[in-house]
């Protein structure tokens, strides 16, 4: 299985639609679209989407990369800001 049909499965292992999952995430549904068919690589993805969409799958962000990307270097780099961004983001929530 690759990363954007992992994606897909949890999304509707969750019970969204798209269009519910969009609405949650507040992204237009076109871009749940395009993650899930594969058309953009889910390490394109901007951090802050990216944040947004696996938070609300509970996906832990590395162990996906971990497990479906796994070409560590490029990842980890994101990973890591990804770890500051969402320490940083869970701090000024509370």
């Amino acid at each position: 299985m690759r990363g954007y049909e992992a994606f897909k499965k949890r999304r509707q292992e969750m019970g969204y639609s798209q269009r519910t999952f969009a609405k949650k995430v507040n992204l237009p549904v076109q871009e749940i679209q395009v993650c899930e068919r594969g058309r953009q690589m889910l390490t394109g993805i901007p951090m802050d989407k990216a944040i947004k969409m696996f938070t609300a799958l509970e996906i832990s962000i590395p162990d996906f990369y971990d497990e479906y990307y796994p070409y560590k270097t490029e990842i980890t780099k994101k990973i890591e800001e990804w770890k500051i961004i969402i320490h940083v983001c869970m701090n000024m929530m509370f």
